[in-house]
């Protein structure tokens, strides 16, 4: 018995220590399966002026689409000179190339190894001379090419050749104008640069502008100093209007009750002989939540000086709350009272320039109870593993073990800016592990776990298709023309089942969009359809409908003898503008009514709440319906697990025929339109440039001469067959060398605009319709008519202009002739502003 009871004990004995060794082998092997975020290894490159840094460039991993790289512009000198400062953060630089090639990335011009460089404390220098075989005043792209042992790093930024840019004049008043605003006798040489005005929103300091009070823009009572000084960055650049982005950070307080903030400034800046003219300004603030010193009161975490389009994604009970940043994602536990940073490329409180930098964003898709997430960050990647790659990452968090793991990573070759556009669409992912996102304007269904991907559709329109709250829903239009549509296709993503939802006969169907996941969406009668004064297309529709997702229709808003022309989605109710008839051509606005949708009615379970600051005005946070603990929070940030090889999905992008149009405003890029009117009228509000695929510039507001005609062009009057349309088009064509009977081709039915694009095959031709004159004289100043469309049928050719005078060649009269500025926009505006014109490539 007793040797039984001994072998027992052996055995029991040998079992817990078994049972040891093998907890502590299996922890080993867990902790040697994860790892910290890979550190930054790129250095920074700096362009310099007149021995002052500008233009701070990012590098990447691989070859990018240079068309799409718009964030920095790079002056040369009047010997195609110019100098570089590069940190390199211990990276050893072996050696460094520059290429220079078209702004499409076409051709290569140059490519030359830079030789001689210098070192200096915080890296290299070197000067740089491009060669005697580009054009001056025209773009090209440059980049670098920096060997630094274990990658190749490329660095991207557009040179121009010029010497009447005044670089320097616009860098420096930017800087001064910056300097002076954190000191109030200082700044009362600004004031003069200020409009501030009733319509200035003086109730935060998110955001302050041209149109704030002084008070304001001179940061109030806040008492912040500046920790960085900023490196100004040149996005746009004329002879006389340069772009100047200052990005920095201030402080508040002292010790533990010290805030930092981001602060980022943008400037549009007119160079004079006589003086410098600010046409506009605008500084955006964002309070970087310091994890390591929250504020919670009255169950509610403060955020403080944020914008207000601060959102949240809770759990199902509202136990679990993620939100972001300055760049980051967190989580709170409002249970365990933990706060987990699910991403961030920043270390700590840190201000490195290369984790912090801001071309990147997240998405959440889900978030349950026990705080498991999954989301998306996708943009520009600052370090680990993807480190200076543009992509989209899809990232599982397990709370209980705290680590995050990658599951995909999708790369991108254009900019990150033009991602973080596209991206703002469409991010859904099923249960069945499909990704759908639209990028280029289509929309791919992508297998996670397979790695294959299918085309659901190709998007047509600005308008044509719309995403529910949750991305779960999607409706598009069947037709290439949104106001010509007799069916919309609702789709469910979870499910993959799709609706139609057909017109009446001799009607219309437009989306409006969703109020969470029920779809609302508009009928007209194809008769009331009309143009506007201006050209745009009128769209009245005589009922509007609310549709959940099982297909009833929860609501029908017809009332008589009025017509809804558009809506605007605030929460869960609809605005809708309205109009009535007006005789028997035109109609005239009515009050706005207002649609609730019940069944959408309320919100979270915690909710985000603005709170007015004595010193801050107005800030943001979150309170909690739940008591928080008055316990300090539990901080702590995931490891990433490890995994072999390459977990990529390399998507070949659809080529389309179909040209994009890119509109950008001082603060970047603005919106990406198939229709050069709609990005043309964007640009052209926001005192902006629109580009297109090849990075030929479309328009660019405020760089017209003051006057200008086509002197080829003379009066000429109908013959023959011919018509006013007729003549107009021949003129055009004759302009590229043409000789075309085009009253032949309108008689067969063909449009003057399909006549112009089917022989001007080398040619970007732009139905303008819409763009006001001032807009389409851009064209006419660079040497190309602008033919407009009358009402009655009849055209006429616009060839010049001066301050108060456009020049006007018009075939029914035979006269060539000066019609006054403002008669003249009137008189096109009510004749629908009905334009047709074209750009040419760049000749580089």
């Amino acid at each position: 018995m007793k040797q039984i009871l001994i072998k027992t004990g052996v055995f029991i004995l040998t079992f817990i220590i078994a049972i040891i060794v093998l907890g502590k082998y299996m922890n080993r092997g867990s902790n040697d399966l994860t790892s910290e975020m890979r550190q930054a290894t790129y250095p920074l490159l700096y362009m310099v002026n007149e021995g002052e840094r500008y233009n701070c460039l990012h590098g990447y991993a691989g070859v990018m689409n240079n068309a799409y790289e718009r964030s920095t512009m790079t002056i040369l000198g009047a010997e195609r000179a110019g100098s570089v400062e590069i940190d390199d953060f211990g990276s050893d630089i072996r050696d460094i190339t520059y290429e220079v090639r078209d702004v499409a990335g076409e051709r290569l011009i140059e490519s030359t190894q830079v030789t001689d460089f210098n070192t200096t404390d915080t890296g290299v220098m070197f000067d740089y001379v491009v060669k005697d075989l580009i054009k001056e005043d025209t773009e090209y792209s440059l980049i670098f090419l920096v060997d630094i042992g274990n990658a190749v790093v490329r660095y991207y930024t557009r040179i121009i050749w010029t010497d009447d840019c005044h670089l320097k004049e616009c860098v420096d008043f930017a800087k001064d104008f910056s300097a002076k605003t954190f000191d109030r006798e200082e700044a009362q040489s600004i004031r003069k640069y200020l409009e501030s005005g009733p319509t200035g929103d003086n109730s935060t300091f998110a955001k302050v502008n041209i149109k704030s009070k002084f008070f304001q823009v001179t940061w109030g009572d806040t008492g912040v100093v500046r920790l960085t000084e900023p490196v100004p960055t040149v996005t746009q650049i004329s002879s006389n209007v340069t772009n100047v982005t200052l990005g920095y950070y201030v402080a508040s307080g002292e010790g533990e009750a010290r805030v930092i903030y981001y602060t980022e400034e943008y400037y549009r800046i007119r160079y004079t002989e006589n003086r410098m003219y600010l046409l506009d300004f605008e500084r955006n603030v964002e309070q970087i939540l310091n994890p390591d010193n929250i504020r919670i009161d009255n169950n509610r975490l403060d955020l403080g000086v944020i914008g207000s389009d601060f959102k949240i994604t809770e759990s199902e009970t509202g136990n679990i709350v993620v939100f972001k940043n300055y760049g980051r994602l967190f989580e709170y536990s409002v249970s365990d009272n933990k706060l987990s940073i699910l991403y961030s490329f920043m270390e700590g409180n840190e201000l490195d320039d290369r984790n912090a930098y801001k071309k990147h964003d997240m998405k959440m898709i889900s978030v349950d109870e026990t705080g498991n997430a999954r989301f998306i960050v996708y943009g520009y990647m600052n370090r680990g593993n993807h480190e200076g790659e543009v992509g989209i990452e899809i990232l599982d968090y397990d709370a209980s073990l705290n680590t995050i793991e990658e599951e995909a990573f999708i790369p991108y070759d254009k900019s990150p800016d033009i991602l973080l556009n596209e991206m703002e669409d469409l991010h859904y992912i099923n249960k069945e592990d499909t990704l759908f996102i639209i990028l280029g304007r289509t929309t791919y269904a992508i297998d996670i776990k397979s790695k294959n991907f299918d085309i659901m559709m190709e998007q047509t329109g600005d308008d044509a298709l719309f995403v529910s709250e949750s991305g779960k829903m999607i409706v598009w239009e069947t037709s290439d023309n949104a106001y010509n549509c007799d069916e919309l296709l609702l789709m469910d993503l979870e499910t993959h089942s799709t609706a139609a939802i057909d017109s009446e006969e001799g009607d219309y169907v437009y989306p409006l969009g969703f109020i969470g996941e029920d779809l609302i969406y508009g009928m007209a009668h194809s008769s009331d359809i009309i143009k506007d004064a201006s050209g745009n297309i009128v769209f009245p529709m005589y009922a509007i409908y609310i549709r959940n997702t099982a297909g009833a229709i929860l609501k029908t808003y017809n009332p008589a003898d009025i017509y809804v022309v558009s809506g605007d989605i605030e929460g869960n109710q609809i605005v809708l503008h309205r109009v009535k008839k007006k005789g028997d051509t035109g109609y005239e606005s009515v009050s706005d009514d207002q649609i609730v949708n019940k069944s959408e009615a309320g919100g979270g379970i915690n909710n985000v709440i603005s709170y007015t600051s004595e010193t801050f005005k107005t800030c943001y946070g979150i309170l909690f319906k739940n008591t928080i603990s008055k316990k300090a929070i539990q901080v702590r940030s995931p490891k990433e697990i490890i995994f072999e090889g390459s977990r990529n999905i390399n998507m070949k992008m659809v080529e389309r025929d179909e040209t994009l149009y890119y509109a950008y405003s001082m603060k970047g890029l603005r919106g990406i339109y198939s229709s050069a009117a709609h990005a043309i009228n964007a640009a052209y509000a926001a005192s902006g440039v629109v580009v297109n695929d090849r990075g030929d510039y479309v328009f660019v507001k405020g760089n017209r001469s003051s006057r200008n005609q086509i002197m080829a062009i003379t009066a000429t009057p109908i013959e023959g067959d011919g018509n006013s349309v007729s003549v107009c088009l021949d003129t055009i064509l004759a302009r590229e060398g043409i000789v075309r009977n085009t009253a032949t081709e309108l008689s067969l039915g063909k449009t003057p605009y399909s006549i112009v694009k089917d022989t001007l095959l080398d040619m970007d031709v732009l139905d303008l319709t819409g763009c006001p004159l001032d807009a389409v004289l851009y064209y006419v100043n660079k040497d190309i008519p602008v033919m407009a469309m009358l009402d009655s049928g009849e055209a006429v050719l616009i060839t010049g202009f001066n301050e108060i005078a456009v020049v006007i060649m018009d075939p029914v009269s035979g006269t060539l002739s000066k019609k006054d500025m403002s008669e003249a926009s009137n008189w096109f505006a009510a004749n629908g502003n009905n334009f047709i014109t074209y750009n040419k490539p760049t000749e580089n």
